[in-house]
């Protein structure tokens, strides 16, 4: 015989299952593009080329889905999903990061990216970056999703062959990153406080490749030193 669950037990259980489901997945796109000179989206730095270091962003449930705040200040009351709130990360180095300078970055259209943040003089670490979004009242957020929202740029001090690996790394700890939900708030004017929600995440790892000169010149030119040499007259 199954017994139906009191109310208040079903809210939990409802509840819970919507915490479990509730995350951002992070991930590290590069593309190699136009510096000093010109580039051909193959991916790899080659002479004259930058790397430029996108830091993409899901989450789910995805906007329009409902969500429980119950962080930041939340009790348990259900909102719908609105929009990315904060994410405070560093971009840290594992392999050869510092051997190149960071040119310069920026937020996705739309974001703010704080000014606190910047490069670590002595590791050329990307320490305390902050980008999010504040609306005023009565302006929605900017429901951007499985996109990229921080890019970077970085340009080699040389193409001497190399990888270049790095990872994020959350630094708020509980704090972010968030998202912004309508659980129902409003104030005197009748307009929409958004309030934000702490998600779990992941800390992925990134990396690209360094060359001297194109990948396919250089299949060129290791087939041609094996072919032999015609003798001189």
């Amino acid at each position: 015989m199954h017994r139906a669950l009191p109310l208040a037990a079903l809210s939990l259980c409802l509840a819970a299952e919507a915490r479990s489901q509730e995350a951002f997945t992070f991930s590290w796109v590069v593309e190699d593009v136009a510096g000093t000179g010109a580039a051909n989206s193959n991916g790899i730095i080659e002479p004259g080329e930058d790397a430029m270091i996108y830091l993409n962003a899901s989450f789910r449930p995805g906007v329009g889905g409902l969500d429980v705040w119950n962080t930041a200040g939340g009790a348990g009351e259900q909102g719908r999903l609105c929009a990315l709130g904060e994410v405070i990360f560093a971009l840290i180095g594992t392999e050869n990061l510092a051997s190149g300078t960071w040119i310069s970055d920026s937020p996705a259209p739309g974001f703010a990216l704080s000014p606190i943040g910047g490069v670590q003089p002595t590791t050329n670490n990307l320490v305390g970056m902050i980008f999010g979004q504040y609306p005023l009242p009565g302006f929605a957020p900017n429901p951007r999703n499985d996109d990229w929202f921080y890019r970077a740029r970085w340009r080699p001090t040389e193409y001497a062959p190399r990888v270049v690996a790095f990872r994020y790394h959350n630094e708020i700890g509980p704090g972010d990153p968030s998202v912004m939900l309508d659980v129902g708030h409003r104030d005197p004017q009748g307009l929409v406080i958004y309030r934000r929600d702490v998600w779990s995440f992941n800390e992925p790892v990134g990396s690209f490749l360094v060359v001297p000169a194109s990948p396919a010149w250089l299949i060129v030119g290791a087939w041609l030193s094996t072919l032999p040499r015609r003798r001189r007259a």
